[in-house]
């Protein structure tokens, strides 16, 4: 069974509609500052979750969508928010590696945790690989 946590919320049955919910209005006023989605079934211990505060990651941030999306960042300051997006994936129990991304848009967001939903694979090309911090 897949579940959500927040910062508000824990163990919630999910639902993609409240996924969308939260992931459109996450940098919003009194919104959840986080999502994680994981599923409780042994057969899936990988999970995926979104951040809203990037403040420690601002750097890298910067550096993937100019190098990696390729978004010309000549109006930085109008950006409204970036998304930090982090997928964990478990080769077993203690073997795992740990990816982060970051995105401008709540639609490729959402379409991150729709894909986990539905028992896929999430693509990580192009993410970085920050398995060493863990």
């Amino acid at each position: 069974m897949k579940k959500i946590d927040t910062q508000y919320i824990s163990e919630k049955k999910a639902d993609l509609e409240e996924i969308k919910y939260i992931v459109d209005n996450i940098f919003t006023e009194d919104s959840e500052e986080w999502l994680c989605l994981y599923d409780t079934s042994e057969k899936n211990p990988n999970y995926v979750q979104i951040h809203s505060e990037i403040e420690y990651f601002e750097e890298d941030a910067l550096n993937f969508l100019q190098k990696v999306l390729q978004i010309p960042l000549d109006n930085i300051d109008e950006i409204e928010g970036i998304y930090l997006v982090e997928c964990r994936k478990y080769k077993d129990k203690a073997d795992f590696r740990h990816y982060r991304a970051f995105f401008l848009d709540a639609d490729v967001v959402y379409s991150y945790f729709e894909t986990y939903m539905n028992d896929e694979e999430i693509n990580v090309e192009g993410w970085y690989d920050v398995t060493k911090e863990f």
